[in-house]
């Protein structure tokens, strides 16, 4: 399996699972940072598979734009945008995007655009 930003496979994620591909001492989630991936377990029926992200900053990451990428091989220039970008967060300043029906196999999250220079942690989960 081919790899573009670690020299280990990436983590599996099967259904109502949740795994952490950005941490704090990843260094600042900043515009144009693609996080690790991970590999989405297929269903045995061949249904979509629902992901979603949960994207924690550590203050006001001002305007943002985070998007969910997927892939049906894990090939850096492979990955294409799922959905809409998601530029919005809480109060706890929490991004967070779901999507329903991925049919792909590999998912990672792009910072598309964060203006203030903040660190992050972020979650996978199917």
């Amino acid at each position: 399996m081919p790899v573009y930003a670690n020299s280990l496979p990436p983590s599996s994620l099967d259904a109502g699972a949740v795994q952490n591909v950005w941490v704090t001492g990843d260094g600042n989630l900043t515009s144009g940072t693609k996080t690790q991936r991970v590999a989405l377990v297929q269903r045995p029926g061949g249904e979509p598979i629902k992901v979603a992200f949960r994207c924690a900053f550590s203050g006001a990451p001002g305007v943002i734009a985070l998007q969910l990428q997927t892939s049906d091989t894990d090939i850096d220039t492979d990955y294409v945008n799922e959905g809409a970008a998601i530029s919005t967060v809480n109060a706890s300043n929490v991004a967070r995007g779901e999507f329903p029906s991925v049919a792909a196999r590999f998912a990672r999250l792009l910072a598309t655009t964060v203006t203030n220079v903040v660190t992050a942690t972020v979650d996978i989960a199917s």
